[in-house]
């Protein structure tokens, strides 16, 4: 048992990218295979480092692992479902498609390319709920509960138990000096 295993708050959650550039495997390719792969040999080799070191070094069996989407909404599209108002051009959202636990690390055929896969035991998330704000548009993101002063845990309660996502403290995150109008 690694420092990661022995106290779930202080245990990565995953959450990765369901689409890959130029491949077709989507969502539910990777639901039915009950599997997760990252395969890009087209990133910067720094990245590629990172992902690696993640893969091989940091996820094991046992570890929350989530499926998601991202997009954009503008403060139009944004303040037709919530009480107040952003005070940029847009904001960035991920979109929970399936949770699970990994289950099996794998080395796939060629690992110098970035070819790796996890086997998930997935639970594709019926009526998906945006997150938004804090965010992340690579293809793996490693967070913890004491990630970016409450954000993590609440992304982590968010995407795996169903909480409401504490928007009082995301804008105090992201928006420190604004003033926030409540409807």
């Amino acid at each position: 048992m690694n420092a990661h295993t022995a106290n779930n708050s202080n245990r990565p959650h995953w959450f990765v990218c369901s689409k890959r550039r130029h491949h077709s495997d989507g969502l539910q390719t990777l639901l039915n295979n009950g599997e997760w792969k990252y395969f890009d040999n087209k990133v910067k080799e720094n990245t590629r480092e990172i992902y690696q070191k993640y893969l091989e070094n940091d996820m094991a069996v046992g570890h929350r692992i989530a499926i998601y989407e991202t997009g954009n909404e503008t403060p139009e599209e944004f303040k037709e479902n919530h009480q107040f108002e952003i005070p940029k051009k847009f904001i960035t959202y991920l979109k929970i498609m399936a949770i699970g636990n990994i289950t099996k690390l794998c080395k796939v055929t060629n690992p110098c390319n970035g070819d790796w896969k996890v086997d998930v035991n997935w639970t594709k998330v019926c009526n998906s709920k945006k997150w938004y704000g804090y965010t992340y548009k690579g293809q793996i993101w490693r967070v913890y509960h004491s990630s970016k002063q409450g954000l993590g845990k609440n992304l982590i309660e968010f995407a795996f138990n169903g909480a409401p996502q504490n928007f009082p403290l995301l804008y105090s995150q992201l928006y420190p000096d604004a003033i926030v109008v409540y409807r």
